[in-house]
C-alpha cells in the first residue's frame, strides 16, 4: 500500500505534467511563493476499525519562477494526525522527497503557529530546483598530459533547463595537437516522465577527441565552470574516464553525460487520522487546505463502508457510485478538482459505521445451516475415501507382484547385454593385435563399447538397489 508511487495509477499523473511551466505563481501561507503544484494526489484508505483513516498525499512541484529554488515547502495537515512515511522508516514526523528509486531523501516537517500547516526542507543545499530557462555555461579541455608543450583544445557548453540540444555541423580536426569536439555546442536538459521524479535531469552527448600530434600521447580533460548541484562526467563504454592515450592521428568516440538539478520534484507525505468526527461518531470529514496554486487534484478512497460518502460541490466524481475493489476488500471512488487557488478547501464526508437491520437473525440461521451442510458432507467424503484407499491399497498389492516380475526380466536382458559387449571389447581387441584394425579405429570402437557396457552395469545396480 505504501509506495514511493502508486502503481500504474501515477503514470498519468506524471505524464499530467506541465513540461512548459506558466507565468502564474503558487502561494504559501506567509510569502508569496514561485513554486506551482502541477499534480497533487490524495490517497485515503479507511482502517479496520472503520474511524481511522490513512491519508498519503504526493505533490508535483514545478519551479515556475526565474532562479533556482532552495526554500521551505509547507504542507496543512489535519488536526490530530500521526506524521510517519514508509520511505523514511515510519519515523514521526518526517516526509521525503522521491528518487529515481523507490525510496526518498527524508526530511522533517516541523508546526508552524498557524493552524494544521507544517513546514520542511526539501531543498536545500545540493537538493534546490532548477528552474525552467535556466541557462549556463561551462568548459572542457583535453590537453596532453605526456606532452605540455602540445595544444590544448578547449569546448566551451551551453546547458539549458527544459529544452532540447541543438547539433551542429561537425568541423575538420586543424593543426598539431589535440582536437576535442561535440555534436551539440548547445545542450538542452529535459527531465525524463517516469515512474518517479528524479533529484537530477540527464543530458548525454557525443564528444570526439584526436590526435593530431606526431607521438603516442596521453590525453586528461579537465570540467571548469560548473555551477553548484551540476555534474559532467566523460566516459567510454564502460567506465568514467579520467584519461586516455591515443596514438598519433587516432581518434575516439567519448560521451560527455551531465547532471543538473530537476525543475520538477516529487514529495511524499503519509499521516493516520480519525479525521473530523461528528458527535454521534457515525460521519467522519476529511478537510484538506491548499497553500499553493494546484493544476489538478485527485482523489482516491477506499471505504469498508459503502454507505453515507458526501462529496463537496468543488470536486467532479468520476464515477457515480462505489465500485468494489477486490484486491483491498473495500469500496473505492475517485474524484478530481481542476485549477484550485491557493488557502482553497475541499470536504469529503464519509459514514464511519456499517449499518445494521432485522436481517441480522436471518444470516446467522443460514451460517448455521451451513455449518450443519458442511459437517454431513464432510463425514459423507470421509466414508467415499475410505472405500478409494481400501480399493487403492488392493491394486497396490497387484502392481508391486508385477513390478518385481519386470525388474527381474529386465535384470536378465541386460545380464545379457553386458556379455555380448564384453565378448565384443575382447574381439576388437584381438582384431587390433592381429594387425586387421588400426590403432584409431580400436580406441575409437572399444571407447564405443565400454560406455555402453558402464550404462547396462549403472542400470542393473539401480534396479538391484
Amino acid at each position: 500500500m505504501k509506495k514511493c508511487l502508486r502503481k500504474q495509477m501515477f503514470i498519468s499523473a506524471l505524464l499530467a505534467l506541465l513540461l512548459i511551466p506558466t507565468n502564474t505563481v503558487g502561494e504559501d501561507t506567509t510569502t508569496i511563493s514561485p513554486i506551482k503544484i502541477d499534480r497533487h494526489w490524495i490517497y485515503i484508505f479507511q482502517l479496520d476499525d472503520l474511524k481511522t483513516f490513512e491519508i498519503n498525499e504526493y505533490f508535483y512541484i514545478n519551479n515556475t519562477g526565474e532562479t533556482a529554488f532552495n526554500d521551505s515547502f509547507y504542507i496543512w495537515i489535519q488536526n490530530n494526525s500521526i506524521i510517519s512515511a514508509d520511505c523514511c522508516n515510519y519515523t514521526t514526523n518526517m516526509a521525503c522527497r522521491c528518487k529515481q528509486t523507490r525510496d526518498g531523501e527524508c526530511y522533517y516537517l516541523n508546526k508552524t503557529d498557524e493552524d494544521n500547516v507544517y513546514i520542511g526542507y526539501p531543498f536545500l543545499n545540493e537538493n534546490k530546483l532548477s528552474y525552467y530557462g535556466q541557462r549556463e555555461t561551462f568548459s572542457i579541455t583535453a590537453f596532453s598530459i605526456t606532452n605540455t608543450s602540445l595544444k590544448n583544445d578547449t569546448l566551451n557548453l551551453n546547458a539549458t533547463i527544459g529544452v532540447p540540444s541543438i547539433s551542429r555541423e561537425q568541423e575538420n580536426f586543424q593543426g598539431i595537437g589535440v582536437h576535442l569536439t561535440s555534436e551539440n555546442l548547445n545542450i538542452g536538459m529535459l527531465p525524463v516522465i517516469d515512474l518517479y521524479m528524479p533529484f537530477n535531469i540527464t543530458t548525454i552527448e557525443n564528444i570526439t577527441l584526436f590526435n593530431n600530434g606526431t607521438d603516442t600521447e596521453v590525453i586528461g580533460f579537465s570540467i571548469s565552470d560548473l555551477p553548484g548541484g551540476w555534474t559532467a562526467e566523460i566516459w567510454n563504454d564502460t567506465r568514467r574516464l579520467d584519461n586516455v592515450s591515443l596514438s598519433s592521428q587516432e581518434y575516439v568516440n567519448l560521451t560527455l553525460i551531465v547532471k543538473a538539478p530537476s525543475y520538477l520534484a516529487s514529495i511524499y507525505v503519509s499521516y493516520i487520522s480519525q479525521m473530523g468526527i461528528n458527535e454521534d461518531q457515525t460521519k467522519g470529514s476529511f478537510i484538506k487546505r491548499y497553500l499553493y496554486k494546484t493544476t489538478k487534484i485527485t482523489y482516491e478512497v477506499f471505504l469498508l463502508n459503502k454507505d453515507g460518502v458526501e462529496v463537496s460541490n468543488d470536486l467532479i466524481m468520476i464515477h457515480d457510485e462505489l465500485y468494489w475493489i477486490e484486491e483491498y476488500g473495500r469500496y473505492w471512488f475517485y474524484a478530481k478538482n481542476e485549477e484550485v487557488q491557493p488557502n482553497s478547501y475541499t470536504t469529503i464526508s464519509m459514514k464511519l459505521e456499517k449499518t445494521t437491520d432485522d436481517k441480522s437473525n436471518i444470516y446467522i440461521i443460514l451460517i448455521l445451516v451451513f455449518i450443519v451442510i458442511l459437517i454431513v458432507v464432510i463425514l459423507l467424503l470421509k466414508r467415499i475415501d475410505f472405500f478409494k484407499e481400501k480399493k487403492t491399497l488392493q491394486k497396490q498389492d497387484v502392481s508391486k507382484e508385477k513390478g518385481k516380475f519386470t525388474e527381474e526380466k529386465r535384470i536378465k536382458d541386460l545380464e545379457e547385454q553386458k556379455e555380448k559387449v564384453l565378448s565384443a571389447i575382447k574381439r576388437v581387441e584381438n582384431e587390433f593385435k592381429d594387425g586387421i584394425i588400426s590403432k584409431e579405429d580400436y580406441e575409437q570402437v572399444r571407447a564405443s563399447y565400454k560406455k555402453r557396457a558402464v550404462e547396462i552395469l549403472k542400470e542393473i545396480d539401480k534396479l538391484r538397489e
